[in-house]
């Protein structure tokens, strides 16, 4: 996810009631003007390995799950400053938060951003 003035652009795959599997979605917010987006589709498998990517150039801002571009929307769509990355696993119903041990951990791994000369830098990931 990228994100900045309470507006984002994200990659990823959700799951909610009633899906049998998870699926991979595109979202944007562009707050100043309620330009909000949502697409979803495929399914994502449990325990697999995905590589996720919001990324932009002067003019578009791209959406790509494991190499493919899925979408690209004009920057004059969603004109926010990028001003901060975010990894996230987040859970929307109490009955998701169970003790013990899970079968199907979430887990980041090679996690990197590139500055705007195109340098890979390491991203710090915690969890709250």
């Amino acid at each position: 996810m990228t994100q900045g003035d309470d507006s984002y652009a994200q990659v990823g795959y959700r799951k909610v009631a009633g899906y049998t599997n998870p699926k991979y979605f595109y979202e944007y917010d562009y707050a100043p003007t309620s330009a909000w987006y949502r697409e979803e589709f495929g399914s994502a498998t449990s325990g697999s390995n995905n590589n996720f990517k919001v990324g932009c150039d002067s003019t578009n801002m791209y959406f790509v799950i494991n190499d493919i571009s899925y979408a690209t929307v004009l920057l004059t769509t969603i004109p926010f400053s990028r001003t901060g990355i975010e990894l996230s696993a987040e859970t929307h119903d109490t009955a998701d938060l169970c003790p013990g041990t899970i079968t199907n951990p979430v887990s980041f791994g090679a996690a990197q951003y590139k500055n705007t000369s195109g340098s890979p830098l390491p991203v710090q990931i915690w969890a709250i």
